[in-house]
């Protein structure tokens, strides 16, 4: 089981805090999913290295949130359980939208994580029970954190 978090960008401020509270979101929400084998890496990057990739991979010439990357994900029972994917998170986009939301950076990014991470986990919010599902998840883990609207 491994959980990564890689600091790339310099234009915001990152305390220790911050980054250990990642950390520890990722490993969270995959023991509460019950995922027992995993290796996801949380990549942190600024405005242009995200438009980068979501022009590359989703034909989007914008800068974005967050981008997940599932690599893999298999279930060969419940005791082998497998999950392997990056989650790309625009520092930049997310302290805009802390602000425009009224709510703290911390929050911000621990939601865009999560939602990285249900998505990796292949969660979806392509139809309304989908998205009512997925909505549930993400709120469930903020709460659990303290980190509510």
């Amino acid at each position: 089981m491994e959980a990564y978090v890689n600091n790339q960008q310099d234009k915001i401020a990152m305390d220790e805090y911050l980054l250990e509270l990642l950390a520890d979101v990722i490993r969270f929400v995959l023991d509460r999913e019950d995922i027992k084998d995993y290796e996801i890496g949380l990549t942190l990057v600024d405005d242009d290295y995200i438009l980068e990739l979501n022009s590359q991979y989703r034909g989007k010439n914008m800068p974005t949130d967050v981008l997940s990357f599932p690599l893999s994900n298999e279930v060969e029972g419940e005791e082998d359980t497998s999950v392997v994917g990056d989650i790309v998170i625009s520092v930049e986009t997310a302290s805009r939208q802390a602000h425009e939301y009224n709510h703290s950076f911390e929050r911000e990014m621990v939601y865009l994580l999560v939602h990285g991470i249900y998505h990796v986990l292949g969660y979806t919010h392509d139809d309304n029970e989908n998205k009512e599902v997925m909505r549930a998840k993400e709120e469930e883990i903020m709460n659990n954190y303290n980190l509510v609207r």
